[in-house]
């Protein structure tokens, strides 16, 4: 199994610093940073929607694995994000993650070019690659026809909770930029070796829906 649901290998196993995932619908799914640090049970910190950073209690229906880092690497991730609750308003959801990144002293959000922001996946890339971690080959991405679909809904979205008029402009002329999707970003995450190919992501994602699939078929 690339994930396992807390009913197999409880949310406490986890080992400082791991990823979940859980399904949102046929069309997408939704990834987490799960981490632990002592005297503390097991949290997820995750990029929820438009200037919404979260930070709560681990919980189900998430699937979940250790990252791939060594052991001290793991700890220094985890409390590193164990300090970012800090940060929940500012920062934007957007297609193109470009000039996205957190100041490694404070936790801060560095503020990115209007339009720019990050999804629940690049959030996970962004806060690794400030720490100094690059988790994907990301010129070798595609861009990808249903990356369309997925473009307009995150603007319908935006609309909906009434972000900045300018920022939902830039965002719209970032329709069908390439995709980062969860289950790619979480499967590479779990390997020993990174920065990792496109097509070792997709191995391992497809590995990643199978088993969110399993969960699915197990709880009806």
């Amino acid at each position: 199994m690339a994930v396992r649901p807390a009913s197999d290998a409880p949310f406490e196993r986890v080992s400082d610093f791991g990823v979940a995932i859980r399904e949102i619908d046929c069309a997408q799914n939704h990834c987490v940073i799960l981490y632990k640090l002592d005297g503390r049970g097991p949290r997820f910190c995750h990029f929820a929607n438009h200037q919404d950073l979260r930070d709560e209690i681990a919980h189900d229906p998430y699937l979940w694995a250790d990252a791939g880092l060594d052991p001290i690497n793991r700890r220094f991730v985890a409390a590193w994000v164990g300090n970012l609750d800090m940060n929940k308003d500012n920062i934007p959801y957007g297609l193109d993650s470009a000039g996205c990144c957190f100041d490694v002293g404070t936790g801060e959000f560095i503020p990115a070019p209007i339009g720019k922001g990050l999804t629940c996946s690049t959030f996970i890339t962004s806060v690794l690659r400030s720490l100094g971690f690059d988790v994907l080959k990301e010129d070798e991405w595609p861009e990808r026809p249903d990356d369309v679909a997925f473009g307009q809904r995150i603007v319908d979205m935006l609309c909906a909770v009434h972000a900045n008029g300018d920022h939902i402009q830039a965002v719209r002329a970032d329709i069908g930029a390439r995709r980062f999707r969860p289950e790619e970003v979480v499967g590479a995450i779990t390997l020993s070796t990174w920065p990792v190919a496109f097509a070792e992501a997709r191995a391992i994602a497809a590995a990643v829906i199978i088993d969110l699939k399993a969960a699915r078929s197990a709880a009806s």
